[in-house]
């Protein structure tokens, strides 16, 4: 019994669906629960039920071999039930013609081939498949656990906790397991005697273009389009789209096909997916094809489910993964069963990713490892280069001269995408991801480009405008306008961010000092005890006063700047940016001293006009400390009144905040705006306990708007309508009027997230006629999974009462 069988005590998902896209090569017949089993030459493969497989002939019928996954050859899609090479199995050169065929072939995939003897496996150019072997107990597998029947014998060099906990990764080659290596995805392995040899790079000459520029752009794009066009034909296909450049890639090449792909839809798993959800709604729209967005504040998993999948994720991943975000927020459940994903891999070389320093230091093992980020930068040290650099060096040795002159991408190629994709992509059963860019081939012509050029992202930009050249005409992430939808300040929202990009952003104290650097020279900045900081930049006569989480700016800011820093700052205004460190409702003595000196030193009384601002939390804090500048005005979106288990005992968010005290200064909100020139409040009535905080602020000078079923999170859902910005500055100037406010809502109908609001409305009213009629209107004019499976129900719901 494998290790991973003997793992394996979950009833409620089988062995067979987590591992149905995995394998396993061993020289005897296994009881793998639901695995297909075949032979090649003396080995037995035992392939996941629904890991794609094909027999391999020669030219003259000979079977050979088969080849598992999905793999588009130079000329077709190498699938069911046979694939014939080109050549001959009796020709003396051929593992040199086989080898010059799979660095052609594109996709997700492992040929294993025996001829006179010989048995070989060769996989994708990342390593996507899976590939891991056990020398002394002679198996080979798609995942750690499947490679060995005995207990795991932990690697020293391994640190297990660090890569569960997403904070490092496995370095180089290993696994959780020291019997067990993952192969380097550009070696071949020789089954006779388990020996990894490598096979590319062959001759390639990649300092130099082969051909003219628009010519080796022209072959990039039509080699792409040919392995999207072959993969869509004979499979359900889904293509997630974000604001970057990868997917863009992929969409651009896809556009003969685009009818044949089933999805295009954007997971929204943080605040980075709100940036890449409006983008890809606008790209979608220009191409001409529905687009899906899976929110992951609508797809509701339970704390259980998503702990029992983490332990699962576990075993299938090898020992030591963290559970993807799609699966951990339940997003996944919005892309169809079994649908292959198209992921933009690969394209990354395109923008030299690893390569942001000159040649020199390519030879540098400091500076190379901690780009593998084995830990995180903070932790990196020189014992790290002790520990891996010897073998680092062996890695850096076995590479041709001419794979040297690109020795940043083939540490990213071969030791970077082995550790993550090449373990993660096996692992996740619900569907099969893969890049249709994933050929040594195609990787070739991209690392052709010179560094420089594909560091500023002209490569990508010439790609997209000759592949389809409406799409060049969208922003992307990081030039659309971003300062707007940073004013999404969703306080509460608790989504982790990417450990990559933490990793690669500075650290608290430089962030804080590059903040104390702007406040020495244009205003102020203090830091307000442990939990809180304040930003002040000084411009015009108008003051835009802030409320957020300090995480937030961190994590899911672009620029590391507090709400509108960008947005304040064209219009002239001047800002105080208040941040906390945390969900403190700003409930701290520090806080309270600070507006009172503000107050007392007559700070507000230096401008025009002063405006405070804030949601949810920060539109608590906001109405509360608006009452240190009388006369202002404030803008308010699902503001709490108070969290007072006293006064808000019907209060059940916010578990976190209880203990702190709201009855001090500054503490009930809708006293503190009575003496506030204008309050505007927006908040959605159907929202029962935002309501509820709504109808204690009563004063004559508030003004209430009503958005109906957007939620708690309505600003986020104004960023999709494209009112964000018309709202927030009327608000702000005090030109919003109810009739012109309401007027901007009407979009809100053509908006996923509130159709699918009015969608749970009927469904809890029980009006399966009403939502069978809902739905097909809602199809007509995007299709989505919830408004197929609630159109479903309400038919059948109809059927019964017959």
């Amino acid at each position: 019994m494998f290790e991973a069988q003997r793992l394996w005590t979950n009833k409620r998902v089988p062995f067979s669906l987590a591992f149905r896209y995995q394998y396993c090569l061993s020289e005897h017949k296994e009881d793998l629960p639901g695995f297909v089993v075949g032979s090649v030459g003396k080995w037995f493969l035992h392939s996941g039920s629904d890991l794609p497989r094909a027999a391999v002939f020669d030219e003259n019928d000979f079977e050979i071999g088969v080849v598992i996954g999905i793999a588009v050859g130079p000329s077709r899609l190498l699938s069911s039930p046979k694939v014939t090479l080109p050549f001959s199995s009796r020709e003396k050169d051929f593992w040199t013609k086989f080898e010059a065929f799979v660095v052609e072939t594109a996709g997700r995939f492992a040929f294993v081939v025996t001829v006179t003897g010989e048995t070989r496996l060769y996989c994708d150019p990342a390593g996507m498949i899976g590939v891991v072997f056990n020398k002394e107990d002679r198996y080979v597998a798609s995942s750690g656990l499947l490679a060995t029947q005995r207990d795991v014998a932990p690697d020293p060099l391994v640190d297990v906790e660090m890569v569960r906990e997403q904070v490092g990764r496995l370095p180089l080659l290993h696994t959780v397991d020291l019997n067990v290596q993952r192969l380097n995805p550009n070696y071949y392995l020789d089954l006779n005697n388990m020996t990894p040899s490598r096979f590319w790079p062959g001759d390639e000459d990649f300092t130099k273009l082969e051909a003219p520029i628009e010519t080796v752009y022209d072959d990039i794009i039509a080699r792409c389009r040919f392995n999207i066009g072959e993969i869509a034909k004979a499979h359900k296909v889904a293509m997630p789209i974000t604001g970057g450049q990868d997917s863009r890639i992929l969409l651009g090449c896809a556009q003969p096909h685009v009818d044949e792909i089933d999805m295009f839809y954007t997971h929204i798993t943080n605040y980075a997916g709100r940036i890449d959800d409006a983008v890809a709604q606008s790209l979608c729209q220009s191409a001409g094809v529905p687009h899906e967005t899976h929110d992951r504040r609508e797809f509701h998993i339970k704390k259980w489910r998503r702990e029992e999948w983490k332990d699962l994720f576990q075993i299938t991943s090898g020992g030591a993964m963290a559970l993807p975000n799609e699966y951990k927020t339940g997003v996944i459940e919005g892309v169809e069963d079994g649908a292959v994903v198209l992921r933009g891999h690969h394209t990354d070389i395109l923008r030299a990713v690893y390569v942001f320093r000159p040649k020199p230091a390519w030879k540098e093992v400091s500076w190379q490892l901690r780009r593998l980020l084995i830990v995180p930068r903070e932790m990196f040290s020189e014992d790290i280069v002790k520990t891996y650099g010897p073998e680092f060096e062996a890695w850096q040795a076995t590479l041709p001269d001419n794979a040297m002159e690109k020795a940043a991408d083939f540490m990213f190629l071969e030791l970077f995408y082995a550790a993550s994709v090449g373990m993660s992509f096996p692992a996740m059963w619900r569907n099969f991801y893969m890049s249709p860019f994933s050929s040594r081939r195609l990787i070739g012509l991209s690392l052709q480009f010179n560094e420089k050029k594909r560091r500023k992202g002209v490569v990508v930009r010439d790609i997209v405008e000759r592949a389809w050249p409406a799409l060049s005409e969208i922003p992307y992430d990081y030039e659309a306008g971003l300062s707007d939808l940073k004013l999404l300040n969703d306080a509460d929202d608790e989504s982790e961010p990417s450990t990559d990009a933490q990793a690669a952003g500075e650290s608290l104290q430089e962030w804080r000092a590059r903040l104390k650097n702007i406040g020495d020279e244009e205003g102020f900045y203090e830091e307000l005890g442990q939990d809180h900081t304040a930003l002040h930049v000084r411009r015009g006569d108008i003051l835009i006063v802030t409320f957020e989480n300090l995480d937030h700016i961190r994590d899911f800011s672009e620029s590391k700047m507090p709400w509108g820093y960008d947005f304040v700052e064209k219009r002239g205004w001047s800002m105080l940016g208040m941040m906390a460190h945390g969900f403190t409702w700003y409930r701290d003595e520090s806080v309270y001293a600070f507006f009172d000196r503000l107050r007392d030193e007559g700070f507000f009384k230096e401008f025009k006009k002063v405006i405070f601002y804030g949601a949810s939390m920060g539109g608590y804090a906001a109405a509360a400390f608006s009452a240190a500048a009388p006369g202002s005005q404030v803008v308010l979106i699902s503001p709490q009144a108070t969290l007072s288990r006293e006064d808000a005992s019907w209060e059940s968010r916010y578990h976190r905040a209880w203990s702190r005290d709201f009855s001090g200064p500054y503490g009930y909100a809708p006293d503190m705006v009575s003496e506030a020139k204008g309050v505007h409040l927006f908040y959605d009535p159907t929202a029962q306990l935002d309501a509820m905080h709504a109808a204690l602020f009563r004063g004559e000078n508030v003004t209430k708007f009503r958005c109906r079923y957007f939620g708690h999170r309505i600003a986020s859902l104004w960023v999709r309508m494209g009112v964000l910005k018309p709202i927030v500055e009327g608000a702000i100037s005090g030109t919003l009027t109810t009739e012109e406010f309401y007027h901007l809502m009407r979009s809100r109908r053509e908006t996923r997230r509130y159709q699918k609001e009015m969608l749970a409305r009927l469904q809890q009213k029980g009006r399966p006629w009403l939502t069978k009629s809902y739905c097909a209107a809602v199809m007509a004019r995007q299709p989505g999974p919830i408004f197929r499976k609630a159109l479903r129900q309400a038919e059948a719901d109809l059927a019964k009462r017959k």
